[in-house]
């Protein structure tokens, strides 16, 4: 499977189409697990005519390297599928430079475009409804002062579409002077939590509304069963 390819980069060398060569390939060993070896080199020596005399290279065994490269993109993969089942992004935020690094996830989430603007702490509060961004800074800047986690909650800043709201959860770390160096952190969409809670704040207040309505009901009825007992007294005796 890689022997078209394998050629194809050292004929482009000899051509003089390329500076070096530099491939991976897999060996066929019988009786062995698959290989990958690295070729490196570059012709040292050229006649009148360009075409190469001599090339001198290194061979390495980089199979170990290759299967680390793969769990490392698995491990992506699975850290992606994650973090979209959860309608989760991660972010970075480097306090000294102000620089702020956000996964693939977050951009859908604020609701802006894919590398629409550069990842800042501006972009992100612009990104916070307006009535939910001087209590949302505020907390955050609480937090940075002490040097603690935080939990924010805000509602995305977006017009004609449903409601969304967003968590935001930040962990500090330090450098070895004690110095807070930078945040790491997640963001979920919890809206539908929200509107759960919601729900669930119309039910309770209509349950308290109906046991307040059975009580006075509870009541009236005594109050008209009394009434009656001393209008029955008043007619008999009339």
């Amino acid at each position: 499977d890689d022997r078209e390819r394998v050629l194809a980069e050292i004929q482009a060398h000899t051509q003089g189409l390329s500076d070096a060569i530099d491939f991976d390939y897999r060996l066929l060993a019988p009786g062995t697990s698959e290989r990958w070896l690295r070729v490196r080199g570059k012709a040292v020596e050229r006649d009148d005519n360009g075409t190469p005399l001599r090339i001198v290279g290194t061979l390495a065994d980089v199979t170990q390297l290759k299967q680390q490269e793969r769990e490392l993109i698995l491990s992506e993969q699975r850290r992606k599928l994650a973090l979209s089942a959860a309608q989760a992004g991660t972010w970075e935020w480097e306090l000294a430079s102000n620089e702020n690094h956000w996964s693939d996830e977050i951009w859908e989430l604020y609701g802006l475009e894919p590398q629409s603007c550069r990842p800042s702490y501006e972009a992100w509060l612009m990104a916070i409804h307006h009535d939910d961004r001087a209590r949302v800074e505020q907390d955050l800047a609480a937090a940075v002062e002490q040097g603690t986690p935080f939990q924010l909650e805000w509602r995305v800043n977006q017009c004609g579409e449903r409601e969304r709201w967003l968590m935001a959860r930040g962990r500090p770390t330090f450098e070895s002077n004690g110095k807070l160096e930078r945040y790491l952190g997640i963001v979920m969409d919890i809206t539908e939590r929200k509107e759960n809670e919601a729900s669930r704040d119309r039910l309770e207040a209509q349950l308290q509304q109906a046991q307040k309505m059975e009580a006075i009901g509870t009541l009236a009825g005594g109050i008209a069963h009394d009434f009656n007992n001393i209008l029955g007294a008043i007619i008999g005796f009339a």
